[in-house]
């Protein structure tokens, strides 16, 4: 079975040959750092490929909003590795708070209401026709990432059920209306009474699950593991504190939670960050293996 075989099983809810890993954001700095240090690399293949290769992840996320990835390094990904690969939007809800500032963007939330629906559904209309040319064959799927949520909902769950989530579902509609991929939401934060509307928005996986906002993988599971493939749960802090702070028994936890029965890819909650040391990380990619295998 290969990466992308790997992760399309995971994604349809079924057991793989094991958990599949991968990130939705790793910092350029920490790759260098890793080709540093680590053996085994070299100017070919390239140093993200090897990267990847080397912690045994199956998967790469390409932001759109990034200078690149241009569609040359999409076909690049796509047609000569076996990695799966997601394209990462950013949603209209979060396009607009930051144009407009967060103090502004919430004051507007409050007295006008449908002025932000409105330029919300703007942005996810335009957001769709940006994407269009890097929607190519070479494409495994989408990540939607609109932060609507920290430790709790931003604004008012009734605002994000009437005036994000219908353009949230058009817009993976219109994703899939012109290449079927499956697409992935992801928010930080808590998330708990929202999960029936990303379920409604059409979405086929959730990414984050944000342990530290209350968001219980096991109970997600249980609740949404048969219409939502799940990716995500590793909070930063056993990564960046002190040694011996937790991480393998958290690595076991969220691997007990999430992957009976398939379903689940393994990543942290919002991706990696420059801090990480690499010897940490080279611990979380054997753990990954250790506890990720289905018997």
């Amino acid at each position: 079975m290969n990466r992308r075989e790997r992760v399309l099983r995971a994604i349809n809810r079924q057991e793989p040959d094991r958990v599949p890993w991968g990130e939705i954001s790793i910092p350029r700095g920490l790759i260098r750092r890793a080709a540093g240090s680590w053996s085994g690399f070299g100017e070919e293949p390239p140093v993200k490929k090897r990267f990847l290769e080397l912690l045994g992840m199956d998967l790469l996320v390409l932001d759109a909003d990034s200078p690149s990835p241009a569609r040359e390094e999409i076909r690049y990904w796509g047609r000569e590795t076996d990695f799966f690969v997601f394209l990462l939007l950013t949603g209209g809800f979060t396009r607009v708070m930051r144009r407009m500032g967060w103090k502004e963007f919430f004051l507007a939330v409050a007295a006008e209401p449908k002025k932000i629906k409105a330029a919300i559904a703007g942005e996810n209309r335009n957001l769709l026709a940006e994407a269009e040319p890097l929607l190519t064959e070479a494409v495994d799927g989408v990540i939607i990432g609109d932060d609507i949520s920290a430790r709790r909902a931003l604004v008012d769950p009734g605002f994000l059920r009437e005036s994000v989530f219908p353009s949230l579902q058009e817009l993976v509609q219109g994703i899939r209306s012109l290449r079927e991929r499956p697409v992935f939401f992801h928010s930080d934060g808590d998330l708990t009474g929202m999960l029936d509307e990303v379920v409604e928005a059409g979405f086929q996986g959730l990414q984050g699950m944000e342990p530290s906002a209350g968001m219980d993988l096991a109970a997600i599971k249980r609740e949404y593991g048969g219409r939502l493939c799940l990716m995500g749960s590793l909070g930063l802090e056993p990564l960046l504190g002190e040694e011996g702070s937790g991480l393998e028994a958290e690595v076991a936890r969220i691997m007990d939670a999430g992957a009976p029965g398939g379903g689940f890819i393994f990543s942290t909650t919002g991706g990696l960050v420059e801090e990480i040391d690499v010897e940490r990380l080279e611990r979380l990619s054997r753990l990954v293996a250790k506890y990720g295998k289905y018997k």
